[in-house]
């Protein structure tokens, strides 16, 4: 049962437990795109044992308790920021994009192009500030819409879109910048 239908300002304990049943997987994937899988599962016990800790200040005002478990799943991220880094850097370390075709040594250039594309737009993600990179992961990713992303980072969803679309931008203009840039 979500804290919608609770008919009350506040969560029980009860419904701290529903909202694991339904949530907890989706922000396991999350958190181990982010971390890996290993840290993930410490990741969503530490987000629902502080759920817990807060059920009581659980407000509907700060929107679904969907967005509100990513945003607390979130802030336990960004203590485990080292590891995110390092995740990070061995995707664009170890990065290898497959391109079909009849003689895989006839695309050995476009691979290699793309390959260090995706190495490049990895450093680059990497290098956003943490407030945008969580924005990005979450749309991304976890392809959560726009209000539940703001309800997660505690922004106005305006804030949410107008944010989006400058990261667009910027990754937009780094791969219109070809390989010319390196």
């Amino acid at each position: 049962m979500a804290p919608e239908d609770c008919g009350a300002n506040a969560m029980t304990r009860a419904e701290v437990g529903r909202l694991f049943d339904a949530h907890a997987d989706a922000i396991f994937r999350y958190a181990a795109r982010r971390v890996g899988a290993d840290d993930a599962a410490d990741v969503v016990s530490e987000a629902f044992v502080i759920a817990l800790d807060r059920f009581a200040a659980y407000s509907l005002e700060r929107g679904g308790a969907r967005g509100w478990l990513f945003g607390i799943a979130n802030n336990v991220l960004r203590h485990h920021w080292r590891s995110e880094q390092r995740c990070l850097a061995a995707l664009a370390r170890h990065h290898a994009v497959a391109v079909p075709g009849p003689d895989p040594l006839l695309d050995v250039d476009g691979r290699l192009d793309a390959e260090v594309e995706v190495e490049r737009l990895l450093r680059q993600v990497a290098d956003l500030p943490a407030d945008d990179r969580d924005l990005l992961t979450m749309y991304a990713w976890e392809h959560l819409p726009y209000a539940d992303i703001a309800a997660a980072m505690s922004i106005p969803v305006g804030t949410v879109r107008s944010r989006l679309h400058r990261l667009r931008r910027q990754l937009d203009d780094l791969r219109e910048g070809g390989l010319d840039d390196e």
